[in-house]
């Protein structure tokens, strides 16, 4: 489980962004989107976060507002100065949703 403060612009985007998920008996979780999650898996980077970026893309497909996602996570990535992560998220999305800028459905 990962805490966002909201410390970071980012961040503040992300808990903006983010929707309860009921559990039931009034019970909530605020939980990022699909979009911010894909942006910090990529920014992790690692083989785990890989697999899960591949199966949200699976998963959500075309309903994903990737241009969101190529905007929030390219700045991060420049600060990381990891350009590579970007490509390989294209390299998934072409793979796994197809056309890299169809719109989301």
């Amino acid at each position: 489980m990962d805490i966002a403060l909201a410390g970071l612009p980012y961040e503040a985007r992300v808990v903006g962004r983010s929707s309860p998920w009921d559990l039931g008996s009034s019970l909530s979780l605020q939980t990022c989107s699909a979009e911010d999650l894909l942006v910090m898996k990529a920014f992790a980077g690692r083989d785990r976060d890989w697999a899960d970026v591949t199966s949200i893309l699976e998963r959500q497909g075309r309903r994903l507002d990737l241009d969101l996602v190529r905007r929030e996570l390219a700045p991060l990535l420049a600060a990381k100065e990891s350009p590579e992560s970007m490509q390989e998220l294209e390299r998934r999305i072409l793979r796994c949703v197809g056309q890299a800028g169809e719109p989301p459905r």
